[in-house]
């Protein structure tokens, strides 16, 4: 599910796995079906608003491509299909907290993840069953990108802070530059170096 759905279906069937493809708008699923057609990958399309209808011997969900409430609906429709499922990977490009904090309060835990940049940052994450305890920064930015001290989510948080210094003389935006900068050091943060040295 999500962004150039043909695409990454059929790199996934090349690198052998069965692929079931879900699309819920029925244009875009037309065309799904099409550029499937035309490949000699045997992949099944599916009309569907989520993942109520994956067969159940689907073990793995990539929902790239969406917002974080998209996410946040499709993963917490249906609980007994989230449960069957023991990998999921999201690409949430906005409210990203939100189906982070679903998935780590609901079974599973954040393994492996960074930050990629397509004309925006956003979190690209794996999560698979377990269970962990997170800091509130890792609930907000994905709890692998903020352990392994991603650099791309460094020059995001870098770029919202720069974003807030021409407005400092409003409060609103001084709040938010004195917060962005405190996660910045929280994550970043070297005993020789500090943000402002840095700039």
């Amino acid at each position: 599910m999500g962004a150039d759905r043909g695409t990454f279906s059929l790199a996934l069937a090349n690198a052998g796995f069965q692929v079931y493809a879900v699309e819920n708008k029925k244009g875009p699923f037309e065309n799904l079906r099409q550029n499937i057609s035309q490949s000699q990958f045997e992949i099944t399309c599916l009309f569907s608003n989520g993942i109520d209808i994956l067969p159940k011997e689907v073990d793995t969900c990539c929902i790239l491509g969406m917002g974080g409430n998209t996410i946040y609906d499709i993963l917490s429709k249906d609980g007994e299909k989230l449960s069957q499922l023991s990998t999921i990977l999201i690409e949430p490009q906005s409210n990203a907290s939100l189906p982070i904090s679903f998935l780590l309060s609901h079974g599973f835990r954040n393994d492996e993840g960074k930050y990629v940049y397509e004309k925006r940052y956003y979190p690209l994450l794996r999560f698979v069953k377990g269970e962990e305890t997170n800091s509130d920064l890792e609930i907000k930015y994905g709890p692998s990108p903020v352990r392994k001290k991603d650099p791309l989510l460094k020059c995001m948080i870098e770029k919202e802070i720069q974003q807030q210094i021409p407005y400092l003389d409003q409060e609103k935006a001084k709040e938010k530059y004195c917060s962005l900068k405190k996660e910045w050091e929280d994550i970043y943060f070297d005993s020789s170096k500090t943000f402002d040295s840095t700039r």
